[in-house]
């Protein structure tokens, strides 16, 4: 298996450098493997090429952007199927082809892994992410008070999103 070589980050400083296998490099990354699920070779490929993650308080890792291969992504998720993460397990299940980036992988594992409802999560999502794009307008056009409403309506969907994947949890089994 491909190794790279691979910064482990806290904040801007470099806590170590190694010489990592991909499967450790996504071992690595903040959150992505916490469901117990092993993303689909576009989303992988996806986040090795930004060459970074930044999970803020929860570190963080830098690497020479790179992508894998077919083949190389099967390795990796032989690697991670028997060998898991943090002691657990992890397994491949293919994904629909709808999950082309991050965001869609995000909503399938919630309905996947946790029972989330895909519609509704998918509704929530998107009316957060154009609140967060009204905030940002109104803060470049200097409208302070139309910034702070949509802030205000972004704070109250969030609650009701919060509301609602607590409903609906189940955590996937051990």
């Amino acid at each position: 298996m491909r190794s790279i070589d691979y910064e482990a980050l806290w904040g801007d400083d470099v806590c170590s450098r190694e010489h990592l296998s991909i499967a450790d490099v996504l071992r690595s990354y903040p959150y992505l493997l916490t469901s117990g699920l092993i993303p689909p070779l576009a989303i992988v490929n996806a986040l090795l090429r930004a060459g970074e993650v930044d999970a803020g308080m929860s570190g963080g890792g830098r690497w020479e952007p790179v992508e894998i291969t077919e083949a190389e992504y099967a390795e990796v998720v032989s690697e991670l199927v028997e060998n898991g993460t943090h002691g657990r397990m992890l397994r491949h299940v293919e994904a629909p082809d709808w999950v082309r980036d991050r965001e869609d992988w995000s909503l399938w594992v919630a309905e996947q892994a946790y029972s989330i409802p895909l519609a509704e999560n998918r509704r929530f999502h998107a009316l957060m992410a154009e609140l967060r794009t009204a905030e940002e307008e109104a803060g470049k056009r200097g409208d302070e008070a139309a910034r702070l409403d949509q802030l205000m309506r972004l704070n109250a969907v969030y609650i009701e999103w919060c509301a609602f994947v607590e409903k609906h949890r189940r955590l996937p089994p051990e």
